[in-house]
């Protein structure tokens, strides 16, 4: 899969001016569900076509208006009311699976790109303090980010169950899983006063994407994905607190749950049986230390961990949609203020 599937909104609409291929074979008698094995491709095209109407000529995400940016959230909605029932996010039409089960494999995919495509949009009101708003919909676009970010989160885990061991080199598993995860990172390290929706949630969804990627480390790509998301959590004592002082860890199977326009809860529980025992046995988060400060190095982390060019790890291409700058990381002091965060 291309890079620009993943984010298909960076897509400019002249290059979306080409007519897309009937997503339906020819009606069997049988059953009038049957869509071409390359459906989700094609379906992927058309919302990067129905997206870039309202992006215009404009590049950056942050640079988006918040007309623009309630315009392509509306318009994704639209999307996923108008998916093929194969593809369905709620009661999908299942019984084509056993004869093409490639289709599986699809509406999994599509599903997580679907997701990170909205997520993408509210990153910029995610790694930023909520003390810096820059629109009066900042909190509404920062809650909306939070259940999109969860919502990738799971739809990543039904991915990577689905793909793991087999396909752990398929680039979509690893980066759905480390993006929407470092995301929420940031978006807890900058979460000053303690306000951030779901906050218990999303750092046990975070744990639990770490746990994922500790996995899939036998991969170039996952096992760099996975030092930086390790790296980050150890440099923030209020993730790595959480991650080494689950009590109980849950044993309840996560339940599904999606984003909606009326902001209904994702009640989910993402934390899994082997979650704690996996980060003790492996010894991965050190003691905390005393000035609970936030000493991540970028520029360090990446020297000692190239990404891309020659003689660098190769991590197929991800390295040239995913942007370091947008966790907005160095804009923090070297002090953690989640220090007094009781767990």
């Amino acid at each position: 899969m291309s890079a620009w599937l993943c984010r298909p909104h960076l897509i400019d609409q002249k290059d979306c001016s080409f007519t897309f291929p009937s997503l339906r074979l020819e009606e069997s008698a049988s059953d009038t569900h049957l869509l071409s094995p390359f459906a989700h491709i094609s379906l992927q095209a058309q919302l990067a076509r129905r997206i870039s109407q309202y992006k215009g000529d404009v590049q950056a995400v942050e640079k988006l208006t918040c007309d623009q940016v309630i315009a392509i959230e509306a318009e994704c909605e639209s999307f996923i009311e108008e998916l093929p029932p194969i593809f369905r996010f709620e009661h999908p039409y299942l019984s084509l699976d056993a004869k093409h089960p490639y289709y599986v494999t699809q509406r999994h995919q599509l599903h997580v790109v679907i997701y990170m495509t909205m997520f993408d949009f509210l990153k910029p009101y995610l790694t930023r303090s909520s003390r810096d708003p820059k629109s009066l919909h900042d909190t509404k676009f920062r809650n909306m980010g939070i259940q999109l970010g969860l919502n990738v989160l799971e739809k990543s885990r039904l991915l990577f169950d689905h793909e793991f061991p087999i396909n752990s080199r398929f680039h979509l598993v690893v980066f759905s899983l480390f993006d929407s995860a470092t995301v929420l990172s940031s978006a807890i390290i900058h979460d000053i006063d303690n306000v951030l929706l779901h906050r218990e949630q999303v750092m046990d969804a975070i744990a639990n994407a770490l746990n994922m990627l500790h996995q899939l480390s036998l991969t170039k790509i996952g096992a760099a994905s996975y030092r930086f998301l390790l790296k980050l959590i150890q440099s923030a004592s209020v993730l790595s607190r959480w991650i080494l002082n689950r009590k109980r860890p849950r044993t309840e199977t996560a339940r599904t749950g999606s984003y909606s326009s009326d902001s209904k809860l994702l009640q989910s529980s993402f934390i899994t049986r082997d979650s704690i025992p996996m980060f003790a046995s492996m010894g991965a988060l050190p003691e905390i230390p005393a000035d609970d400060g936030l000493a991540f190095d970028m520029e360090q982390f990446l020297a000692e961990n190239p990404f891309g060019g020659e003689n660098k790890l190769d991590i197929g291409g991800l390295e040239q949609i995913w942007d370091w700058d947008t966790l907005n990381l160095d804009s923090l002091p070297h002090h953690d203020h989640n220090n007094g965060f009781d767990i």
